[in-house]
Formats: C-alpha cells, structure tokens, sequence
C-alpha cells in the first residue's frame, strides 16, 4: 500500500518577497559601498576593497542567491497546488540576475578595457536580467507538454510507475490540469498507492459531481485506509448514480453496521433494497432489540422459528434473549414455550410446558394453551396433569374434539362412566357436527343398555361421519346388531328349551327354528354352542346333514375364526367317507394354524388309518415330511403303492420315492426304480438332474450320458442342464477309458478298441496316448487309411509337420476310402493347411492335389491349387 502524503507547500510570495528584499539588500551595499569609496565617507569601510573590484565578494552573493532561488523553486514545484503562479515564477527567477545586473551597472572598466565597453555593459544588463526568468518561464511549458505527451505514451503501454514519474513531472509545471490528475490518481490506485491517489483524486472536486468510476476508486482508497464513513459516503454516492447495481445496498448496509448506525441500518433493511433472506431476518431482529423495538424483535423471531430447521438453537436463543430483556412480558414465555414444546428440542419440552403453563396462569381464557399443555401432558402419560387441562377445556367450550375424546377415555378407563357420558353430551353440544361424539355417545349408552338411545346416537353419527366404512362405527353397528342378535338367540333358544322333550320337538318348524340358532350362534361365532346344537339336531334328525353342512360351509365365509367350525366339517366329511373333502378341510385348516405340518401330517394319517389306499392323502403326507426332510418317513409312506402297484400312484410320486432312496443312500434301489421314469420325467429337470447325479455315484456314467442327452434335446434352452454338460461328458469318457484301459492292459483289446481308446485321449487332449494308440488301431487293414489320418491331424497339433506329412504318405486316398471314411478328407486339408501356414506351399500342394483328385469339389481346394500354380 502506498504512504505518500501530500505535504502543504509555502506560498511563493513569502519566499519571494525575502529573497527580493536579500538580493535589493545586497545592490545597496554595492552601490554604497562604491559611491563610498569615491567620496571618502564611512561607506567604504564596509569593504575592504572596492565592491566592483571584489570578484570574489560579487561570485559569492550571486552564488548565494542563486542557490536560494533554486531551492525555493525546486520547494515550490506543487503538484497539489490548484494552479501555478508564473508570475511568482517570474520572480523568483529574476532575483538572482537582479543582483548580477546591479553589479554589471556599476562596474568599473576604466582600468581594464576600453571606455566603449561601458557602453555595451549597460546595454547588457537588461538581457541579463529579463533573459532567464523568460527561457525558465518557456521551459516550463516545454517540459510540461512533453511530460505529458511520455506519460500518455507510456500509460498506453500499461508501464504504469513510468507514467506516474511523467505525469508527476507534468504537473510540476501545470498543477492545475484536472486530466492528468485524474490520470495520476488512477495510476497510483491501480498500483495500490492509495493514500496517493486519494490526494489526487480529492483534488478533481466534491463527491456531489464525481462520475462513477472515480467515486469507486475513491471509495477502495477510504476503505484501504480504514476511512469508513467517507467510504460510506462514497457508496451513497454510488446508488445515486446508478441505483440498479447488484450488491451495493447490501455493502452500505455493512458500512452502516460497522459504523454503529443501526437505524439507518435498519431502515435500510426495511426499505426493501436488500434482498431478505435467513441471515438478514437475524440480522434485522438484532437491530431491533438494539433500537428496543421489542414488539418488531418478537414477531421476527418468530419468523426465525418458522425457517430455522430443528434443533432450532438460534431460535431459542433470540427468544431467552427477549426473556431476559423482559421477563414479564407473557407473549415472549408463549412463544418460546411453544417452539421447545412443539419442535420436540431433546431435552426441552419439560421447560417449554412450565414456560406454557406460567402463561397460562397468567391469563387462563388462553384456551389455546390449554390444549397445548394437555396434550403434552397427555403424550407424556402424565393423565393428573392433563385432566386439570382437559377439565378447563371442557368447561370453556374448547372447539378441538381430540380434548374430548381423549378426556372420554381417560374417564372410561378410570371407571367414571357417568363423567364420561357428560364429557361426551359436552362435546355433541359443542361440536354437533362432529360424528364422532355421537359416535362414542352412542358407545356409553350401549355400554349401559340403553339400546334405543344407543341406537339414536348412532343414526347422528352415520348421517355425519364421512364415509360409513369407518372401524369404529362398523363396530359399533355390530355390537348393536350383536345386542340385537343376542337378545333374539336369547328367544329363541328359551322357546326351544321350553319344548325340550314333547312330541313336535323334531317337526320341520322346530327344527327350522335350530337352523336359525344354529346360524345365529355361527355369526355371532359362539362356534362351541353353534356344535352342540349341530349334534343336537343330528341327533335326533340324521337327514338334515345335508342342510347342517350348507349351513357350516356358509358362516365359514363369514366368520373370522373358523378353525374349530371346519374341523367338525371335516368330521362330518370322514364319518361319510369322502377323503377328498376331508383333505381339503385339513389344508385349509394348516393354513390356519401356526404348526401347519402337524396338522397335515395328523389329519393324513387319520385318513389313512381307515382308507390306506388314499393315494392323495399318502402324497399329501409324503410332500411334508419330505419338506421337514425326514425322508425314511417319507419313503416307507411311498413303498406300499410303489411295491403293491397301485394305479393311482403318478409318475411324480415314484420320483418323490427315488429322491428319498437317493437321500437315504439306497443307490441301487432309486437307479432301478429312477431309470425307467426318466422318459416319462425327461420335461422335469430338476428330476432329471437328481437321476444324473444318482447314476453318477453309483458308477453308471454311460447311462448317466444317455439321460442327460435326451434331456438336452427335450430342453435345449435349460441353463441347469448345459452347466453340467462338461461334467458329465467328462466323466463318461473317463468311465470309458478306464474300460479300454483295463482291456489294454489284460491284452484283449481290439484295433477298434485301439481307435477308440485314441479318440477318448485325443478329446481329452491327451496327444501322445492319441498317437501311440491310432498307430495301434492301424494294424487293422480295414481302420488304416482312417487312424493313420487321424494320427497325422494329432502329429500337426504337437507341432510334428514332418512326420505328419510322412504319415500321410501310405495312404491311398482314392475316392471308395473317401466315401467309407467321410472325414478323412478334412484330416487331409488339416495336415495341409498347417504345412502352407508354415510357408511350406510345395509340400501342401501336393496334399491338396491328392484331395483333388478324391473329391475335386472340396471345399476350396481348386482356389488353392490356382493360388500355388
């Protein structure tokens, strides 16, 4: 940052005038002390020789003020100074030369020169003494235009510290021109000499009649220099010019609050210019408070509240704040009690109610904090508190129907019916329209008996309520049809019992009569009294099964727990013999019991107890205990259909059989009963996996290799079977190798075995057993042109082209061989294929021309021939 000051210069007369009064001081004594000397008087003894012959004494007075005149003109070079005084200038320049053309005036030339010379010595005096305050005069001119012209020329450029040196210079000699100090007052600001170019910049006039871009300048320097308030000014300066600008309402309202004026801050916040947003709004309630606008400070915090997100810490404070300043103030204790208690601040709701309830003790027609009090009271399972509230409430005629309910139940559970009964009148009396009054009116009264008036409460409450699927009108509607129903199964069964044993106890209008009860007992789902009264009517009329039945198959569509009810059906079902029913009775009963296996496994059992050839209820219960893996249980339910050939056994139900001897590690059994089934059960492949694997354990991999081929081409697309399809192609030609190696090694095996035991070890890439056993399989006349093929393809894929080519060299590929042997023509075109690879173009041409000349229309064969001739 710059520190350069502008320093106060002295006003030129002062100087001048004393080095006037020097310089006229010292032509007196001249001229006294010559005219002394001529006549004898005291002047001449001021010098001891004659002052126009003291050379020396002349040298040093013009010397010396010579050297006045330059400092006092070098001092005076003002660059603040609002204009120059040339005539000052003009002045001060003539001094010196003033006294020098005193002494050329009385200069004595007799004893030296010529008289003429006197003559031309006075001439001379005038040039002397006007010529140098002149040229000083036109110098300065000349200097200032050029300074100015390098300045301009060097700011073009951006060498900045150069332009100031320049301009500097120029207002030297012109301090009055207001573009260059505009100029140099931009430049030392651009160069962070602010103290510099703020005393330029002040001397181009008052901020009133600034233009924007000087007022920023001016308003950076004041700040840089810790000048606020002119800054302000500058700012204020600033909306006047342009009022639109972004940001500069919010910049005054930091001078203002830097500078402590907090009204005008205020005021600035409220005029609207700033946009508001959180930190203002806290800001605009701090001012408040300062300026003790205590009503503005409250209704802002409350906005605070109402954008702060929990735990409202901000909020709280400005309230306890508030509270400090004035701690009777009851609108503040509402306020600040109603945020802790409402906003659940952990820790602080406790607080909140005692802020709420001293409000409330201070002015209690505050029925709204009331409420408040009483449902924190009651949230807090504090029922004493809260029914203190809830009675004030109550008494007020409090519009909030959640008071009265909760009130009700509070009185309900605490046995004071009659106090409830009123509460309730209240809330009907003070909120007609609210159904739910009616709705627990009606409730109370049904409590008491009082059906009839129960029943007027609930018709006002079903023509208010909404939507009539509401649960605690559905109920209510029950329990006064259930009070209904009662009452007539109470007249029914009492008429019934009156006729216990007379002679019309079993006619059709008895017995229609039981049926009702019967049907009655089953809705009211008093199911242990609905049975008995079944078996009553059994009893004594064994033909109404039928409608007995129809009667329990419809309230099962009805009843919510019918668990007991379709238990006697099933009975009813077995004692007729209709397995099937009763199976079906039993799977729907399991799915309503919380051990459904137990159920399933008791109820198959019963039935098989007396129908052991029930194939359905054997599979039912072969199906669970195979889900609670107890597979011996379920293969000794499986064995009797299976072993005793029971057509009704299916093809899944062998399957459940074979998977349950495969668990119980009984191969040979699950493979005999397992394979037959694998053409019936090829689509099932999960089965069809479990037989592989069964096959597979117990050695049969051929067989294993049959199935899984036919199950591939049932179900190409099965993801499961072409993951195992390595696997089990692996372990059947391992199987298969064994075998011929075991013949091999006994010395039985065959040229064809030979040829096969090569092409397991070709697959398996095994290439030396490959070739050892197609040259054994070739001792066989008729496999020969076909194993030695063979044996070359393998030679090329060991790298072996030589022999390769060798081996081919015996056989006589003639077109009956190609024919026997389809694909020894492609052994061929291998073995040549890899020899032009190798750039071994001769030898493959010729294997390529016997290919020729077995089958011309092979493949590319004549392309290739072309290609070599």
């Amino acid at each position: 940052m710059g520190t350069v000051k502008h320093i106060k210069r002295f006003h030129y007369p002062l100087f001048d005038l004393l080095l006037l009064a020097v310089a006229l001081g010292l032509g007196f004594q001249v001229l006294a002390s010559a005219y002394g000397w001529a006549h004898g008087n005291w002047l001449s003894g001021v010098m001891d020789v004659p002052p126009n012959e003291s050379v020396p004494f002349m040298i040093a007075g013009f010397g010396l003020l010579l050297l006045a005149g330059a400092i006092i003109y070098l001092w005076n070079l003002d660059t603040f100074a609002p204009t120059r005084r040339r005539f000052w200038v003009f002045l001060n320049a003539l001094a010196p030369v003033l006294f020098l053309g005193i002494w050329l005036t009385g200069w004595d030339v007799s004893a030296s020169i010529s008289q003429n010379m006197t003559y031309v010595s006075k001439i001379l005096v005038p040039l002397v003494i006007l010529v140098p305050p002149v040229a000083l005069l036109a110098g300065e001119k000349i200097l200032g235009a050029i300074c100015l012209r390098l300045g301009q020329w060097a700011e073009e450029r951006g060498w900045r510290p150069l332009a100031m040196r320049l301009f500097a210079g120029r207002l030297c000699w012109a301090p009055g021109d207001a573009a260059v100090q505009r100029a140099l007052g931009f430049l030392c600001y651009e160069e962070d000499e602010f103290a510099a170019a703020l005393s330029r910049l002040e001397l181009l006039g008052s901020l009133a009649g600034a233009d924007e871009v000087r007022v920023r300048a001016l308003d950076q320097c004041y700040r840089a220099l810790g000048r606020y308030r002119e800054a302000l000014q500058c700012l204020l300066r600033l909306r006047d010019i342009q009022p639109q600008t972004p940001g500069l309402d919010r910049r005054i309202l930091d001078d203002y609050l830097r500078l402590d004026m907090n009204q005008e801050a205020l005021d600035l916040i409220e005029s609207g210019r700033v946009k508001e947003d959180f930190d203002l709004l806290l800001l605009r309630q701090k001012l408040n408070v300062k300026l003790r606008n205590h009503a503005q400070a409250l209704n802002l915090t409350a906005r605070i509240a109402r954008q702060e997100a929990a735990p409202f810490k901000r909020s709280v404070r400005l309230y306890e704040e508030l509270l400090d300043l004035l701690p009777d103030n009851i609108e503040i204790k509402i306020s600040l009690g109603m945020l802790l208690l409402k906003e659940d601040i952990p820790g602080r709701r406790p607080e909140g109610a005692a802020l709420i309830e001293k409000a409330w003790l201070m002015d209690k027609r505050r029925l709204n904090l009331a409420r408040e009090l009483a449902h924190y009271y009651c949230a807090n399972r504090d029922t004493e508190r809260a029914v203190v509230f809830m009675e004030s409430l109550v008494e007020g005629g409090d519009t909030d129907p959640e008071i009265y309910l909760r009130y009700d139940q509070i009185l309900e559970a605490d046995g004071q019916i009659e106090h409830a009964l009123s509460v309730v009148r209240r809330m009907v009396e003070v909120l007609p329209e609210d159904w739910r009054g009616h709705a627990h009116l009606a409730r109370l009264l049904l409590d008491r008996g009082e059906l009839p008036a129960a029943e007027t409460a609930c018709r006002e409450a079903d023509l208010r309520a909404p939507g009539k699927d509401d649960p605690l009108l559905q109920h209510l509607r029950k329990d006064i049809e259930r009070l209904e129903r009662e009452r007539m199964v109470t007249a029914i069964a009492e008429d019934l019992d009156a006729n216990d044993g007379e002679a019309d106890e079993w006619d059709d209008e008895r017995v229609d009569k039981r049926l009702e009860l019967i049907r009655q007992l089953i809705t009211m789902e008093r199911v242990d009294q609905a049975i008995d009264q079944c078996e009553r009517l059994l009893e004594g009329r064994p033909d109404m099964a039928g409608a007995v039945e129809e009667l329990i198959k419809d309230g099962l569509r009805h009843v919510q727990q019918g668990y007991r009810l379709r238990d006697y059906l099933g009975d009813i079902f077995f004692q007729q013999g209709r397995y099937d029913e009763v199976l079906e009775v039993y799977r729907l009963m399991a799915g309503q019991s919380l051990q459904p296996e137990t159920v399933l496994i008791e109820g198959c059992r019963k039935i098989l107890g007396r129908a052991p050839d029930h194939m359905e209820s054997r599979r039912e219960l072969a199906l669970v205990l195979r889900g609670q893996n107890d597979w011996t249980g379920a293969m000794d339910v499986l064995t009797p259909p299976l072993t005793g050939g029971n057509p009704a056994m299916a093809p899944e139900d062998k399957a459940l059989w074979v998977e349950a001897a495969y668990r119980l590690d009984r191969l040979d059994d699950a493979a005999r009963v397992g394979v037959p089934l694998a053409d019936q059960l090829i689509g099932e492949v999960g089965y069809v996996m479990m037989l592989i694997d069964l096959l597979q354990d117990s050695g049969q991999y051929e067989t294993a290799y049959d199935i899984y081929q036919k199950a591939r081409a049932a179900n190409p697309d099965d993801r499961r079977l072409q993951s195992i399809e390595n696997q089990v192609i692996a372990n059947e030609r391992h199987h298969r190798l064994m075998a011929l190696q075991q013949r091999h090694q006994a010395g039985t095996i065959t040229a064809a075995e030979h040829f096969q035991k090569a092409e397991l070890h070709h697959q398996l890439e095994q290439l030396d057993e490959a070739i050892t056993h197609f040259q054994l399989a070739a001792d066989d006349p008729a496999l020969s042109p076909y194993a030695l093929a063979k044996m070359a393809a393998c030679l090329c894929e060991r790298g072996m082209l030589d022999l390769a080519q060798e081996t081919l060299q015996p056989i006589e590929l003639t077109r009956d061989i190609a024919q026997q042997y389809p694909e020894i023509k492609e052994l061929f075109y291998i073995v040549a294929r890899n020899l032009e690879r190798t750039k071994r173009y001769r030898d493959a041409a010729q294997i390529y021309k016997r290919i020729f000349r077995a089958d011309a229309a092979y493949r590319d064969i004549v392309e290739r021939l072309e290609r070599f001739s």
